[in-house]
């Protein structure tokens, strides 16, 4: 009776070690690490994943980009999205992913102008779920 019991552990943990490794890489569950996001929307952890060349756009307006802004961001001004746009085109290729961010977690401004700029042709483009407040977090 106890080897029947020793035996029915061992077959029990077989079996859990292949299905702990599914459930925790299979592709079928990777909208896990997205709960919560809208659609286009990016947490900075995901983000720093990526491998693909980022172009960040800073929808804050030109003050706020003047007193600090991620390192090679270029400067989208809600208030002049046509004069600037200009800038985002020319800074843009093809391969890199567009990552817009405005002040925090409640400004809307950054997912308005991603919309704003898969309308005028930029593809891969996202808005980063916390803004410049989640960078400036995460630096500490």
């Amino acid at each position: 009776m106890k080897g029947g019991i020793v035996q029915a552990v061992v077959l029990a943990l077989v079996a859990l070690i292949p299905a702990w490794i599914a459930a925790t890489f299979h592709p079928a569950l990777a909208h896990r690490d997205r709960a919560g996001l809208e659609p286009d929307e990016v947490r900075l952890e995901e983000v720093r994943a990526w491998t693909s060349p980022i172009l960040w756009v800073d929808a804050r307006g030109r003050e706020a980009y003047d007193a600090g802004h991620i390192p090679g961001a270029v400067c989208l001004d809600p208030a002049q999205f046509d004069r600037d746009l200009g800038d985002i085109l020319m800074a843009w290729s093809p391969e890199q992913r567009v990552i817009v961010y405005c002040s925090t977690h409640t400004c809307a401004t950054s997912r308005e102008i991603a919309g704003q700029l898969r309308t005028a042709g930029l593809e891969g483009v996202h808005y980063l779920r916390g803004g410049w407040e989640a960078w400036n977090q995460a630096l500490q």
